[in-house]
């Protein structure tokens, strides 16, 4: 029951850091029409496809990084470049966060 709980638990964080990362990310890049819905959208596909692969130790981040520069790419309607950017950034951060959420569990 406890493994469950912070499973949700870690999921919640990494869903909500990782939309506003999304949104931070898509505006500082110039997507033209940026918005929290779509980065909602994004976030939560992300996030699913986060917690699948993160425990691959790094094959996993490259595949997060395709998935979630073929999300930005599909639901903000924006060049690859920029999606590009905004992966990095997601993926950048939430490895930080990983790291950070790691060393409490010790």
């Amino acid at each position: 029951m406890i493994e469950l709980a912070a499973l949700l638990l870690g999921f919640i964080i990494y869903f909500l850091i990782g939309t506003m990362i999304l949104y931070a990310g898509a505006s500082f890049s110039g997507v033209e029409d940026a918005s929290l819905k779509k980065a909602f959208i994004v976030g939560i596909l992300a996030t699913i496809v986060l917690i699948a692969f993160s425990w691959l130790p790094l094959g996993g981040m490259i595949i997060v990084f395709l998935a979630v520069m073929v999300l930005v790419r599909l639901v903000f309607l924006t060049t690859w470049a920029k999606g590009f950017v905004i992966a990095i950034i997601y993926v950048v951060i939430n490895w930080i966060i990983g790291q950070f959420l790691f060393v409490l569990t010790l």
